[in-house]
């Protein structure tokens, strides 16, 4: 599960043409010394997205997807513990290492092809950014069950499995990963070493709108992009649909998923309570609407680990209701449903829609406090110079 799989990604394709006169080919390029640390003695390798460090940091696309600037802020912590880094694209299955490099952080399963950065004291950290592959697909199998119980015969094209070859995890020393201490816990079986989980993090500058919260607690809004049914909008189209007092705004790039929109035709495109938005910047004035009708974020996901979804919408003061698989501790702000059930999504929506307008006000103030306590890029920073000195004290090799 990666954020940028692939330079065919729609995703990767949007950002080249942001790009303006950088290739592609370019913008793939692994980067030495990408962040040099004054003095260092140490290098470390980190293979993740080459992407951020070949643009400036006044560039466009630092606005549409956290990731790249994440990418930068990680590379920045390794300097402040005393490594040059070396940037690879983890897409990037040409580039062989020409030295044996002190760390190796690296989001790939596999390391093929980078055996040569590995000796007897380099220290090999897998970078995740959500739940254990063979958990997540035995999820994934359980929703298609589900569905397929709810609309017999029915199929997806669309689906996307996580490999379950997973070499380099397994000789990891250690996880630093996307989530929640739950989202930690399912790599157990596949890491031997420690596991430290990071919170994923929301714009800043999203503004929390004025509501009036009497409407806005019967409206919902569903924030996703890819993979309809592991995130949970079937069964928020299910659960809707059967719900006509209840709004689901659906911000999604569904239309991408064909057999999912003519499967759901019905509900998705005819149903009068339920709005399809497709996919929308939530640095824009729609999204700023949309944030002002709303007052939850619904996420009835099957596998995630920490999704920025959640945490943007969070900033807006949407009330985050969510699987505990999404890997959000929602405690003092948020809801976590008991399952993920189609009944109990309705009964869930209904309740939180008869909740008292100053209680709904409430939450929502305490969903804002808590994403830029818990869920900033301060508090990522924070987490991952406390994983670091861990790491530093923890896993030095001879």
């Amino acid at each position: 599960m990666v954020f940028f799989p692939s330079l065919t990604d729609p995703i990767r394709k949007a950002l080249f043409a942001l790009s303006g006169r950088l290739r592609p080919s370019r913008l793939q390029r692994p980067v030495f010394d990408a962040v040099r640390a004054p003095g260092a003695t140490k290098r470390a390798l980190f293979v993740y997205s080459a992407l951020p460090f070949h643009l400036p940091e006044s560039h466009p696309a630092f606005r549409y997807h956290q990731n790249l600037r994440q990418a930068r802020q990680i590379a920045g912590v390794l300097a402040e513990f005393g490594y040059t880094v070396d940037v690879v694209d983890h897409s990037d299955r040409t580039f062989r290492p020409t030295r044996v490099y002190d760390l190796l952080l690296c989001h790939r399963v596999d390391h093929a092809g980078l055996e040569a950065a590995v000796g007897p004291g380099t220290v090999k950290i897998y970078l995740s950014s959500g739940t254990n592959h063979i958990v997540h697909n035995a999820k994934l199998r359980e929703r298609l069950r589900y569905l397929e119980a709810r609309r017999p015969g029915l199929r997806f094209s669309q689906v996307m499995w996580d490999s379950e070859d997973m070499p380099f995890p397994k000789i990891a020393d250690a996880l630093i990963g996307f989530g929640n201490d739950a989202i930690m816990d399912s790599w157990q079986s596949v890491v031997s070493g420690p596991r430290y989980g990071f919170p994923n993090y929301g714009f800043q500058t999203i503004a929390n709108p004025q509501r009036d919260w009497a409407s806005a607690r019967q409206n919902f809004l569903f924030l996703g992009s890819w993979r309809q049914v592991g995130k949970g909008l079937d069964l928020l189209l299910d659960a809707f649909a059967s719900a006509p007092g209840l709004h689901l705004h659906v911000c999604s790039k569904y239309k991408h998923e064909p057999d999912f929109c003519r499967a759901y035709d019905a509900e998705l495109f005819r149903t009068p309570n339920i709005h399809p938005c497709g996919w929308i910047d939530i640095g824009g004035k729609r999204f700023r609407e949309l944030a002002a009708r709303c007052a939850f974020v619904l996420l009835p996901s099957c596998s995630e680990g920490s999704p920025g979804s959640a945490t943007n919408a969070m900033f807006a003061g949407l009330i985050p209701v969510v699987t505990r698989e999404a890997g959000i501790d929602t405690g003092g702000f948020g809801f976590t449903l008991q399952n993920d059930r189609v009944e109990t999504i309705r009964q869930t929506a209904t309740e939180l829609s008869r909740m008292p307008s100053q209680e709904v006000a409430t939450l929502s103030h305490a969903t804002r406090r808590a994403a830029e306590e818990r869920f900033s890029e301060a508090a990522f920073l924070r987490r991952w110079r406390e994983i670091m000195a861990e790491v530093t004290a923890t896993l030095r090799k001879p």
